[in-house]
């Protein structure tokens, strides 16, 4: 399980974390394992010009706006003159054979001093982002747009796939508990209830009288389940569930979820009756208030559960260059899983020279990791490596 997204421990970070705009940039910065320059001009005059040779910018489309915005702010015109983006933008598909999958690419109007420019920019795929020809640089381009984010449509799908995968193989899928004396509840994610349905699925199958549950798609975000708790000879229901993050409390997705549909909810996790479950948006949770219906002997009728996270730990190595391969700038990015047992699972090449992917996705196979642990609890989680080659 990922939490999605709510531990971001993608391996790209950067030694400077805010952008300063300078007009004489120090020559060389840090991006990860590597050390590049801070304003690279491309010696290709088509870079960024015509469609088959975007800008690749990377994080999907969700990111595309903000990450262009990033970039036209450190570029300048020939003189240094400030750019100015317009506000609408085109798209197109990239022309054959630019990848191994159709790709949507944006076109871009920039103007300076009367001028104006085209750009096509990839959001899907990465490379380190250069200065098209003509163009300089008000400060480092790297630190200015960051390392390319997790792409959230392609994280769904792969968290899916990986779910059904591990229910239908019925590998073992631990939810996170809230607490256990008593026991409070569980936290978990849409890998978590995905891989648990398919589980019970697969279980049935097996069992011709049992109702095997559908397995479908799960709306992305959090999930709490929350326990009625003993008070002498009786049990008090909850109420109302509010997750927390350090900032404040996390808005909940719909209504509470009572009575039968929890039950239906859940797939091979106890649902005690008068359990409550309610769903909400992916955020980086610190603690879970639960309130139940009335206070037991004088105590509060609330109670605040803390949500302990262990980053995960991965040792990375550089890669060796395979024979009769030569490349200008042999770095790969992969977009992956960290999965409970930590190992680096559903690849997804989003950046750096095809012909380094194989030796890529064979290399990261090799690192050390473990994997991060939420209240004790191994989870999966997705992140954005960069496999350097020397």
């Amino acid at each position: 399980m990922n939490l999605n997204r709510m531990i971001h421990a993608a391996l790209l970070l950067l030694t400077t974390s805010t952008f300063v705009r300078a007009q004489r940039p120090e020559p060389m910065v840090m991006f990860g394992g590597l050390r590049v320059p801070a304003c690279s001009v491309s010696s290709d005059p088509e870079y960024g010009l015509v469609p088959a040779k975007p800008i690749q910018l990377g994080g999907g489309p969700a990111h595309a706006a903000s990450r262009m915005a990033r970039y036209i702010g450190s570029l300048r015109g020939p003189q240094g003159q400030t750019l100015q983006l317009s506000n609408t933008r085109g798209s197109l598909l990239a022309p054959a054979g630019y990848w191994d999958e159709p790709t949507i690419l944006d076109s871009y109007r920039v103007s300076y001093d009367g001028q104006t420019v085209g750009l096509y920019v990839d959001a899907y795929h990465y490379s380190l982002p250069k200065a098209p020809a003509g163009f300089t640089c008000g400060g480092p381009l790297v630190t200015a747009l960051g390392a390319p984010p997790l792409d959230p449509l392609k994280v769904n799908s792969s968290i899916a796939a990986l779910a059904v995968e591990y229910g239908s193989a019925k590998r073992e899928v631990t939810p996170i508990s809230l607490g256990a004396a008593p026991p409070r509840g569980y936290l978990m994610d849409t890998f978590t209830l995905i891989a648990l349905r398919a589980r019970t699925a697969a279980t049935s199958e097996a069992s011709p009288d049992s109702n095997a549950p559908q397995v479908g798609p799960e709306p992305a975000g959090l999930i709490v389940l929350a326990y009625p708790v003993p008070c002498g000879n009786r049990m008090i229901t909850p109420q109302d569930i509010e997750p927390h993050t350090n900032q404040g409390q996390v808005p909940r997705n719909g209504e509470l979820i009572r009575d039968e549909a929890v039950g239906r909810m859940f797939s091979g996790v106890p649902t005690p009756g008068g359990s409550l479950a309610a769903r909400f948006r992916q955020a980086p949770i610190s603690q879970v208030r639960i309130r139940y219906a009335e206070a037991c002997e004088g105590a509060s009728n609330e109670v605040l559960l803390p949500i302990r996270i262990e980053p995960p730990r991965i040792t990375t190595r550089p890669a060796a260059i395979p024979q009769g391969i030569s490349e200008a700038d042999p770095t790969v990015y992969l977009q992956v899983i960290l999965d409970s047992e930590g190992r680096f699972v559903r690849p997804l090449h989003i950046g750096g020279p095809k012909s380094l992917v194989p030796a890529a996705i064979d290399s990261i196979g090799q690192w050390p990791a473990e994997p991060v642990r939420v209240n004790g609890t191994a989870v999966i989680n997705p992140m954005v490596l960069q496999v350097v080659f020397q």
